[in-house]
């Protein structure tokens, strides 16, 4: 099973999203998966133009010179597609919804009317239906943080650009920032990491990720009012160090 991971945080793997999208991967390797992940920070992936050369004038070629020809070949050949990315600004960050708008040349510009959708075929017919995960934290408490997220994803799996997928689920972590210091109970994360291993794992090896499985992922590690009391004050001592020039931007860090 080949397996692309695209991770869209921002603060790359400095944040919560990418804890869990690294354990993830790790079930899914020691299963037997050959995985690729691409960090959306070392890579040029410029903003779709929309003329849509690739489907009319160079069918599956982007006019675009840059690093997302490298993600178009990996995807074509790929049998899951692991999407990473914090909620940010109450949806997917900027990388993420690049990426996926460049993702035009796998498409073919015709319609088709199925009995799921109204859609554009895919162009690349190699493989067997492949499988989309989402995995995605959040600085906030509550779980329904991540429904923009979650209804951007499953349009683009079976919407009418859909990616012709089946959504296999979504690694959610609500108040991400329980998982380090100094929120973490180092229990609790340790279980959560341990158990989105087992979702990697389970994937690769049953062919599903067991609902149970990802509602222990993202269970409450804090009670609200706990969490947003050590948050604000994690964030004021953050605010006074800030003050002081040694002080590295990734100090400050929490999604």
């Amino acid at each position: 099973m080949k397996v692309l991971a695209i991770n869209a945080s921002p603060p790359g793997d400095q944040e919560n999203t990418s804890m869990i999208l690294t354990a993830f991967l790790d079930g899914m390797r020691d299963a037997g998966a050959e995985v690729e992940l691409f960090d959306t920070n070392d890579m040029t992936i410029n903003p779709c133009r929309g003329d849509l050369s690739c489907q009319i004038v160079n069918p599956g070629v982007c006019m675009q010179n840059d690093d997302m020809a490298k993600l178009i070949r990996s995807y074509s050949a790929t049998d899951v597609l692991v999407l990473a990315s914090p909620v940010c600004w109450e949806g997917l960050t900027g990388p993420m919804k690049i990426f996926l708008d460049r993702l035009t040349p796998v498409k073919e510009p015709f319609f088709e009317v199925s009995d799921t959708c109204f859609h554009h075929p895919p162009r690349y017919e190699t493989i067997r239906r492949r499988r989309v995960v989402l995995v995605s934290g959040s600085t906030r408490w509550e779980h329904d943080t991540f429904d923009p997220v979650l209804v951007h994803v499953r349009a683009m799996v079976t919407g009418m650009s859909c990616l012709s997928a089946e959504y296999a689920g979504a690694l959610l972590r609500p108040h991400g920032c329980a998982m380090k210091p100094p929120f973490a109970a180092e229990k609790a994360v340790s279980e959560i990491l341990d158990t989105a291993k087992e979702t990697g794992w389970d994937l690769v090896r049953v062919g599903s990720i067991s609902q149970q499985k990802l509602d222990r992922v993202s269970r409450e590690i804090l009670s609200q009012e706990d969490y947003v009391r050590i948050f604000n004050r994690h964030v004021q001592s953050l605010r006074e160090e800030c003050r002081h020039p040694g002080l590295s931007h990734k100090d400050t860090v929490c999604r």
